[in-house]
């Protein structure tokens, strides 16, 4: 059987739920690699900014399996893109040692987050006091302490990985991999995370004709203004710092974007910046449908629905899923590895098959 639609997944870090080790066994039809982009410099005769990709064809998901092996599992098959300018090393200096320094301060800079910050906003949220959103009280899916010394919180942190902290440079370099990534593969539908939705964002924009869907969980947002130390500097395009086709077409987005603040529309929710009326159109998005996924106790909980809303205003088709809203309570920022991950797995593969029928239907 081929397989019906390619998935392609650009992910804030490569996570796992494993306490120790892992003793699943996955049913992978098939596991191939590539890779794609790069330049050549010629002072150093060397190749630059080349991307690996992991390709897995899978049959038979089992129970407790994360996203992607539901999802390949339903006779899809997913390409896992890790972020550009990442590196696995404890020797860097953690993220709070750099944040709110200006980007010409900590160009070319990797850092991590701290085990602190990692538990207070991602895994144990709950916790913390003061909170520091109010959803946080109603986190419940992560699977143990969610604190340093729990086997399961011990395997997540030791999978993260360092971030570049000039977000601008992160930006470029995946856009200069992910682009020749949808020149190779072709029609596609791309699964976003947290830092990797700007590079969504770009890559659909560029590549309408070959996007079909993005599914982005919990993008980096608010639009235009930062609700987090993790964001920065601000997404002078909205919904990112890179250029986006408008229309009216945007030269200069500080001039030509104009913005105002909206009131939340219920409490426990930020206000929101968008585009003051009549808003530019973001003609090429809005030939993609989009699934935005939010966690009823992530710190996104508070402002997804600005991105939301940014992007119908936009004129994008965008389906907001509110798992809080849809009865699946208590996900953090990782919905996609807690315990009621499959829940969401299966949220997300209806979507799916949605926009896989209408593609066939308009062929």
């Amino acid at each position: 059987m081929r397989p019906r639609s390619l998935l392609v997944a650009l992910s804030f870090s490569g996570v796992t739920c494993e306490a120790t080790r892992s003793k699943r066994v996955e049913a992978v039809a098939e596991r191939t690699y590539f890779y794609v982009g790069g330049h050549y410099e010629n002072v150093t005769q060397v190749l630059r900014e080349t991307l690996f990709f992991i390709v897995l064809s899978s049959r038979n998901p089992q129970p407790r399996f994360g996203l992607s092996e539901v999802l390949t599992g339903q006779v899809y098959v997913e390409k896992l893109a890790p972020l550009k300018q990442t590196k696995k090393t404890s020797s860097i200096p953690p993220i709070t040692a750099r944040v709110g320094l200006p980007t010409s301060s900590i160009k070319a800079t990797l850092s991590t987050s701290p085990i602190s910050l990692s538990a207070a906003i991602f895994t144990a949220s709950e916790k913390t006091s003061p909170l520091q959103w109010p959803q946080a009280s109603l986190h419940t899916q992560w699977p143990g302490t969610g604190l340093a010394g729990d086997p399961i919180f011990d395997a997540f942190y030791r999978s993260q990985v360092q971030l570049q902290l000039d977000a601008y440079i992160s930006d470029a370099n995946n856009k200069a991999a992910d682009i020749p990534l949808l020149d190779s593969i072709g029609p596609c539908i791309l699964i976003t995370h947290s830092q990797a939705g700007p590079h969504g964002w770009v890559a659909a924009d560029a590549r309408p004709d070959l996007v079909k869907g993005v599914v982005s969980i919990e993008p980096e947002g608010p639009p235009f203004v930062n609700a987090s130390a993790l964001t920065s500097p601000t997404r002078v395009y909205g919904i990112t710092r890179l250029p986006l086709e408008f229309d009216p077409p945007v030269k200069d987005p500080v001039q030509d974007l104009k913005t105002m603040v909206f009131p939340s529309t219920a409490q426990g929710l930020l206000n929101c910046t968008r585009q003051a009326e009549p808003a530019k159109k973001l003609v090429n998005l809005a030939k993609v449908p989009v699934a935005l996924v939010t966690g009823e106790a992530s710190y996104h909980a508070p402002y997804d629905y600005c991105t939301v809303g940014f992007l119908k205003q936009a004129g994008v088709g965008v389906e907001h899923f509110d798992l809080g809203a849809r009865g699946i309570h208590g996900n953090g920022h990782f919905s996609f590895i807690e315990k009621n991950n499959l829940q969401i797995a299966s949220l997300i593969a209806k979507w799916l098959r949605k926009i896989e029928r209408a593609e066939e239907g308009s062929l």
